[in-house]
């Protein structure tokens, strides 16, 4: 029998992706210094804004754009509407990004190009498409604006007028909590959805009093799991992982989970293993709390300190962990809990996909789409 293809995200979703994935990019290699912020509507082609708060009064227009697939096997394609440039294009930028799959989701070089020298190749009226080759080729008009993606913020803050503090040797990367936060938020939303094939759609709620800092729900499904995004960008000195969970903001929905994530900004990408854990699972130690409850978790292959091993899962399996417990939601039948430990998500996917579910488990953007095509049918 003929495998399908693993499904694939919409370019929208890849472009969503690319962006966050840029904004993960500089916030960990500035060390907070450089700052980037979304632009609601992007009728100017900003998608955006690049500034670095109390070292400069400027700030730059940045079109981040993404590319996953070499066209005729050799270049990737860019294509920028000159009509979207500012009419005055000396602070702005297109971003040009070869994309992967999977973190850090950016290639380890890519394109910056200036805004006077996108209007160099043609007129306003028209839209550009840049080719440029995989491999360095002197011979391409683009070459001379290939950068290392760890120059990123060297390049914005030559843009910027500024110059970049040396790197501090911080435990985090430098980055304070509300920075760190935003990481691994951002890293997992990206995550899911490239894991899932785009199958999976995150979503950030505009105030997080209950503590759910994220949402995620099927393309075209109005079922939705609740989400606490959690992490450190660095081990204890007793090797294990610290999330924080506030007592103020901590409910115990049924239909809500703890994501731990571990991101390594060494390698600008997530550690091997993830927990996905309920909310009721950790309702009693949150409670004896005093103000916050500290949840640890250990990386290391074969713990015997990790009180919520039952949770723990291969980074590259939560997109389908996350979509059986959803699934599940979808399909619940009076008020037994989610899936969530490794056998209740292993006997969900067989009960719910059939007895493809042992092969899909290789393939979780596969396993992921099946799983959506079982969670909305009648």
């Amino acid at each position: 029998m003929t495998t399908p293809p693993s499904p694939v995200p919409s370019a929208k979703q890849k472009g969503t992706v690319a962006e966050l994935a840029h904004d993960i990019a500089l916030a960990v290699l500035s060390q907070g210094e450089i700052r980037s912020a979304p632009v609601n509507y992007d009728d100017d082609g900003i998608d955006r804004i690049v500034y670095a708060p109390t070292r400069t009064k400027l700030a730059l227009f940045v079109q981040p754009k993404g590319a996953f697939t070499l066209q005729r096997g050799r270049v990737y394609e860019f294509r920028v509407p000159l009509w979207k440039v500012p009419p005055d294009p000396s602070n702005y930028f297109a971003a040009l990004f070869p994309m992967s799959a999977t973190a850090p989701w950016l290639a380890d070089n890519f394109w910056l190009v200036p805004g006077p020298a996108l209007l160099e190749r043609s007129s306003r009226d028209k839209a550009l498409v840049i080719r440029v080759p995989a491999a360095p080729d002197p011979s391409n008009h683009w070459e001379r604006f290939r950068i290392p993606r760890a120059a990123l913020p060297a390049a914005y803050a030559r843009a910027l007028g500024m110059h970049l503090r040396p790197r501090r040797q911080a435990q985090n990367s430098g980055l304070s909590e509300t920075a760190q936060a935003f990481v691994i938020e951002s890293a997992l939303v990206c995550h899911l959805t490239m894991g899932s094939g785009g199958a999976l759609q995150g979503w950030t709620p505009f105030v997080d009093r209950q503590g759910f800092d994220s949402s995620v729900n099927f393309a075209g499904s109005p079922t939705v799991l609740f989400l606490q995004p959690k992490g450190a960008l660095s081990r204890g000195p007793d090797g294990l992982i610290q999330a924080h969970v506030p007592a103020s903001t901590f409910h115990p929905n049924p239909f809500a989970f703890l994501v731990i994530l571990e991101y390594i900004p060494s390698a600008l990408t997530m550690g091997p293993y993830s927990w996905f854990i309920p909310m009721a699972a950790i309702a009693d130690r949150v409670a004896k709390s005093k103000g916050t409850f500290v949840v640890k978790v250990s990386p290391s292959p074969r713990s015997t300190k990790d009180n919520f091993l039952p949770w723990r899962y291969p980074t590259a399996q939560l997109p389908a962990v996350v979509a059986t417990a959803l699934a599940s939601l979808a399909k619940r039948d009076g008020r037994a809990p989610l899936p969530s430990k490794r056998r209740e998500i292993l006997a969900a996917q067989k009960a719910m996909v059939g007895a493809s579910a042992m092969r899909l488990r290789t393939d979780p953007a596969t396993c992921v789409a099946a799983l959506r095509r079982a969670a909305m049918r009648p």
